[in-house]
């Protein structure tokens, strides 16, 4: 995610990291050109028959259609793109939830209560680090050695769904300590909401990841501006003349922007600069959760490195 503090208006204005345009310069640039050439071949070669025949009769309505076609794509992809951010909200708050419910519930002296606590909560940490990873696609286990019992980790390499499964070992060991009645049942439940949580959370991350904005209307929302930037230095060139090529900029720039911008934000848990900071997120939990337990070795908390906060 960028990061970027105070800048001013003027540097908003010319920024280029991070922007739509960073994306879509090439597709700005052959329209760009298109309409350098139709002025040419309008004013020099004596051809009229290359304005649009019909018109602003036309082409008025199909930018107000692509218009209002942008803003619901953009719209639905901001609420997947907000929609990641709370439910990731939430896992913060259900993490540090579990864990006081760990050091409060166990019903023990506190020289028994101290393995098991540091044992779920470095679980916890290792649950939601599993899920940044599932959800980028990228490897886990590294880093879950740091959290886990390296045996444990390499049994998870044969597993679909890693995050679950260590889910589950976390249930399995509140399961042995209610046996052993060290938890009473009734914290046995809250523990186990909590967990239940954890796992709508993580539904709610694979639904956004694996239903995007039906294929259907991106490729619609694609052509449609394409066409649109593509006629509009043929209807322009009449009244515009040699300005239609900077019109035709500003228009490509606008709608190229805009269909980029449903694209970038329709994934949140990417790593390109505009997705969520997973990784910050995963850290912060890191940090909190084994400054309850009082662990010696603690992480700093991650910073943006030139304005980009993974």
């Amino acid at each position: 995610m960028i990061v970027t503090g105070k800048k001013s208006w003027l540097g908003h204005v010319f920024a280029i990291r991070g922007t739509s345009f960073s994306h879509t310069w090439k597709r700005i640039a052959f329209m760009t050109t298109i309409a350098i050439g139709v002025v040419i071949i309008h004013e020099y070669c004596l051809i009229n028959k290359l304005i649009w025949p019909f018109e602003t009769a036309t082409f008025g309505p199909l930018g107000l259609a692509l218009g209002i076609f942008l803003g619901f794509r953009n719209n639905e992809s901001y609420n997947r793109y907000w929609n990641g951010r709370k439910i990731w909200g939430r896992l913060v708050n259900v993490s540090r939830t579990f864990s006081r419910q760990v050091m409060t519930y166990i019903n023990a002296s506190d020289e028994e209560t101290k393995p098991h606590t540091k044992d779920l909560t470095m679980r916890m940490i290792a649950y939601v680090t599993a899920l940044r990873h599932a959800l980028r696609d990228t490897e886990p286990f590294t880093d879950l050695k740091k959290f886990m019992d390296e045996a444990e980790v390499e049994a998870l390499r044969g597993q679909k769904n890693i995050p679950m499964s260590i889910a589950q070992g976390m249930a399995k060991k509140l399961k042995a300590l209610w046996q052993k009645g060290l938890i009473n049942d009734m914290h046995l439940k809250s523990l186990d909401e909590s967990l239940t949580e954890m796992l709508g959370i993580q539904g709610g991350c694979e639904r956004i990841r694996a239903t995007p904005i039906p294929y259907v209307y991106t490729v619609l929302i694609h052509r449609l501006t394409a066409f649109f930037c593509l006629l509009s230095p043929f209807v322009m060139v009449e009244k515009c003349d040699y300005l239609t090529p900077i019109l035709t900029f500003l228009i490509s720039y606008a709608f190229f922007g805009l269909d980029d911008l449903g694209e970038e934000l329709q994934d949140p848990f990417g790593v390109t600069l505009n997705d969520l900071p997973l990784s910050a997120i995963n850290r912060t939990i890191e940090v909190n959760l084994k400054q309850l337990i009082e662990e010696d070795q603690i992480p700093e908390l991650l910073k943006p490195i030139d304005h980009y906060l993974e």
